[in-house]
């Protein structure tokens, strides 16, 4: 037995060494040249017929076509181009109304430049708004005319997520950039000229990591600023901690803490007392807790309960609050803990924006403001441009209208009464139930009549739940 392994190792290191002696002058060989000077590999090949590499495809950089600002998808056919994308340069994605609580009336009022209602700020008279794709802010007067346009020129696409003003003027606008998987934070500060003084990454200040987002920028009234920083577990898109900061106007961090009390905390707003105000809901949805945050101690002075909603919004001075539900805006005495009704949303000559439930809410001193995506803004389009790059068709296409989607969703639906129907007729296969069947005098057209006549009702049930949702 031990001669046998010895020869077995014998034999195993001369095949290893001979393998190793032949790939060694194959190497060697492939270097060495004939004496016509070309490599002996290669000397067989015919000079005369190598075939050369050539390039079939050139490409043409046509710019982004006029009037489209993202394209979603490219597909080409017969000749034309055509982009689906989004046209927004010209369209106001944000109406405005003023809130009359003694008329119980709404007033819409337009700024002059279109803006988005992402980050809406008044502060000190004026009103800073932020355009669609991030690309400028907005400073309007109090006659609602645009006085400053500030470009923000960034190497990612920047989102603005905060507006606020210090008692000097100067302009800070909190910006997320997409960088990975995660977003990094920054504040800019700009002059009462538009020109940036000052700009710091929030994020590297106070150590984020993984995927966080950053919210709201609000002045305490002694130029110092909150904002919330929001981390969220990628694989269940859970929030996993909320952290509120208050910050000098040197980015300094004057205080931390963390929310725990709220599953969800949904907004955070100054009342005229400067003190900070935070909403937030329960795990079940069914009730709005509000605490009030003295800017001075950092501890909670006052907490209230509003059941029924999911968040609340500064009211006429800090002894109230606003909120809404389907029915009305009410007005809260965080004092007496009642609440009136200051817009009826049940009336018929309510806009369509704010009946739709899908509104915020903010305040001009002791004005109310509401503000909203209007429900007729047409984001999308559809673009025929020709082999030049020229826009040929530009086709606006309402994204998302219940009657649109209605058909889409009865057809969709359908397609899993058949995913049913068929996994049910397997699963009798499987366990025999078809072969009994088949012992019966029943005709093809019974099988068939039996598995669809009980899906029929269904069939029906769902889309006439569909379409009835359609007006």
């Amino acid at each position: 037995m031990k001669k046998l392994r010895m020869l077995k190792k014998v034999l195993s290191m001369v095949i290893a060494t001979a393998m190793i002696i032949g790939t060694a002058t194959m190497v060697t060989g492939c270097d060495k040249k004939n004496e016509s000077g070309k490599n002996s590999a290669s000397s067989s090949v015919d000079a005369g017929k190598t075939k050369k590499i050539v390039n079939y495809y050139t490409s043409e950089n046509k710019g982004m076509p006029e009037g489209v600002d993202f394209i979603n998808s490219l597909k080409s056919a017969n000749g034309k181009l055509y982009s689906f994308g989004e046209s927004i340069s010209g369209e106001n994605l944000a109406e405005f109304y003023n809130l009359d609580q003694e008329n119980e009336t709404v007033e819409r009022f337009e700024l002059e430049k279109s803006s988005y209602p992402l980050a809406i700020s008044y502060n000190n008279g004026k009103v800073l708004t932020a355009s669609y794709d991030g690309s400028a802010i907005y400073v309007h007067d109090a006659n609602n005319k645009c006085e400053l346009e500030i470009s923000l020129e960034s190497d990612g696409i920047p989102s603005v997520y905060g507006l606020s003003s210090d008692k000097d003027g100067n302009i800070y606008a909190l910006i997320l950039k997409l960088t990975g998987m995660s977003y990094d934070t920054n504040v800019l500060v700009f002059d009462k000229e538009g020109n940036k003084i000052k700009e710091e990454n929030l994020s590297k200040k106070i150590n984020a990591t993984g995927l966080n987002l950053s919210q709201f920028l609000l002045n305490d009234g002694q130029d110092n600023f909150y904002f919330v920083n929001i981390v969220v577990n990628i694989m269940t898109g859970q929030f996993t901690s909320t952290k509120i900061y208050k910050i000098d106007k040197d980015f300094n961090i004057i205080q931390e803490f963390e929310e725990k009390e709220f599953h969800q905390l949904t907004n955070m707003f100054m009342n005229q007392d400067n003190n900070l105000v935070l909403t937030g809901v329960d795990e079940a949805m069914s009730c709005c807790y509000i605490n009030e945050i003295d800017s001075k101690t950092g501890e909670i002075a006052s907490r209230y309960e509003i059941p029924g909603v999911m968040t609340a919004f500064p009211g006429k001075d800090a002894d109230h609050l606003t909120y809404y539900n389907s029915d009305a805006i009410y007005s809260y005495d965080v004092n007496t803990q009642k609440s009136d009704v200051v817009y009826a949303l049940t009336n018929d000559d309510v806009p369509e924006s704010i009946k739709s439930e899908n509104f915020l809410v903010t305040n001009n001193g002791s004005d109310i403001v509401l503000y909203a995506v209007p429900v007729n803004a047409s984001l999308y389009a559809l673009q025929v441009m020709n082999t030049a790059g020229e826009v040929e068709k530009n086709i606006p296409i309402d994204m998302f209208c219940i009657e649109k989607l209605a058909p889409g969703i009865t057809v969709f639906g359908l397609s899993f009464m058949t995913l049913f129907s068929a996994t049910l007729i397997a699963k009798d296969k499987e366990s025999s139930f078809l072969q009994r069947l088949y012992t019966t005098p029943l005709k093809s057209i019974d099988f068939i009549l039996g598995y669809m006549l009980p899906l029929l009702p269904i069939a029906f049930m769902q889309s006439a739940t569909a379409r009835s949702s359609s007006f």
